[in-house]
């Protein structure tokens, strides 16, 4: 079972206002879209974290910071290789969309349908932690923790090589080094990320290992064939075995999918 953890980072829109605070501004306005200027992704079962980012290619880099199309395609190919399943953090509603829009805005083949694990949306199904954002989640089981941006000035430091703020010139070194520390940024967001997926995997929705891999019998989470079983599953129409998987790392209860007995009348 290949599954792919990833993340995204993006520069924010320009856009023209007359104001601070409640802007409104006209989708017309809009002077430069969100796109990628860096993506970081790791397969679960392997040891290397790889990032692309915009400054992989100087030349389009100098010319426009907001070119993201080698950093889109770098990632196209990344997902296109055989991934069966899609690990981040509030990627459902974020980088999955963000990134397929890209990917529609470059022509590119429409990708399969993948599954995913969100740990945003499995943090707040089955705990009810103080956060569930992924710097406290990592800091919560003692796993570490995101690397300190500094806020947007991280982001502004790159967006003032196209627009400087007024009185002030482009500062190529600085946007440079910027992209350079955000990549190291985004890759420990990955790294962390998987940190915190071995770590809860007993305890959330997981897909069953068994059924990418061929074998079918053992634990769904952990593919451990040393397990016991432990009581019954009731449902309204039947009853299912119960299991309790030994291997001390994973210890994940789950139940047999057969049927014993039941009813057809609820």
């Amino acid at each position: 079972m290949r599954i792919l953890a990833w993340d995204i980072e993006t520069l924010p829109m320009i856009v023209p206002t007359w104001r601070l605070f409640k802007a409104n501004v006209r989708q017309d306005s809009i002077i430069e879209s969100t796109s990628l200027v860096c993506a970081a992704w790791r397969f679960v079962d392997e040891e290397e974290t790889y990032a692309v980012s915009i400054l992989d290619k100087p030349k389009k880099f100098t010319a426009n910071i907001y070119d993201d199309e080698h950093v889109v395609k770098k990632l196209y190919k990344v997902l296109d290789s055989g991934v069966d399943i899609l690990l981040h953090q509030n990627g459902d509603k974020f980088d999955w969309k963000k990134f397929h829009g890209r990917v529609a805005y470059y022509g590119l083949p429409p990708l399969p349908k993948f599954r995913t694990i969100d740990t945003l949306k499995q943090a707040r199904k089955h705990f009810a932690l103080d956060s569930n954002k992924l710097d406290f989640i990592g800091r919560f089981f003692g796993l570490g923790q995101k690397i300190d941006t500094g806020g947007m000035e991280l982001w502004d430091n790159i967006v003032q090589l196209k627009y400087p703020p007024v009185g002030e010139k482009p500062n190529k070194i600085l946007a440079e080094n910027s992209i350079r520390f955000m990549v190291k940024y985004n890759i420990q967001d990955v790294d962390l990320l998987i940190a915190i997926f071995e770590r809860i995997k007993p305890y959330i929705d997981v897909p069953n290992r068994m059924l990418y891999e061929g074998q079918y019998d053992g634990c769904p989470a952990c593919r451990s064939s040393v397990y016991k079983k432990q009581g019954m599953a009731y449902t309204s129409l039947g009853v299912y075995q119960r299991y309790k998987c030994l291997n001390k790392e994973c210890g994940k209860r789950f139940q047999d999918t057969k049927r014993i007995h039941g009813s057809h009348v609820r």
